[in-house]
């Protein structure tokens, strides 16, 4: 849905309450969602994570938008980072090409940099969107990605 990113706080945050992202259960609700099990044990990254799909668009113009979200116990869903990624920019920023409808292609989704610690009985829940409206100006047409999981990976700095 073109909805998501509703929820997602300003671009340029002062760190005050109405300009900071919101629950995104909201959000989710329009992603696709991949979630830990209760971690056991304190989690602390540092750095930028990464997510690597293989994926399939069905307009030449897609993007994908990586969420990384802190789940307390009591279902509570706090925004860590995120990145976008506009898919014909999947090679190259300096030459973008379109996708041909269909085709898979690899693709790496950088977030931005974070430091967080996820507390034992938290979830780490990864999400992902082909739209994060208004943070990102959406793509010419609606596209409906696929994404298939071999190969998937996200790569948490720890």
């Amino acid at each position: 849905p073109l909805s998501v990113g509703q929820f997602a706080g300003k671009w340029a945050s002062y760190n005050a309450p109405p300009d900071l992202p919101y629950d995104q259960r909201e959000e989710d609700g329009g992603s696709l969602v991949y979630e830990s099990e209760p971690l056991t044990e304190r989690v602390e990254i540092l750095g930028s994570p990464s997510v690597d799909l293989e994926v399939a668009a069905s307009a030449p113009v897609a993007q994908v938008t990586a969420r990384i979200s802190d789940v307390a116990p009591d279902g509570r869903a706090t925004r860590v980072t995120y990145g976008v990624l506009n898919l014909t920019h999947r090679e190259s920023d300096e030459h973008p090409r379109p996708l041909e409808p269909g085709r898979r292609y690899r693709a790496r989704i950088t977030l931005n940099g974070v430091a967080q610690v996820f507390p034992p009985g938290h979830r780490i829940r990864l999400s992902l969107s082909t739209s994060y409206w208004p943070l990102v100006w959406p793509a010419p047409e609606p596209a409906l990605l696929t994404v298939h999981g071999e190969g998937a990976a996200l790569t948490l700095p720890v």
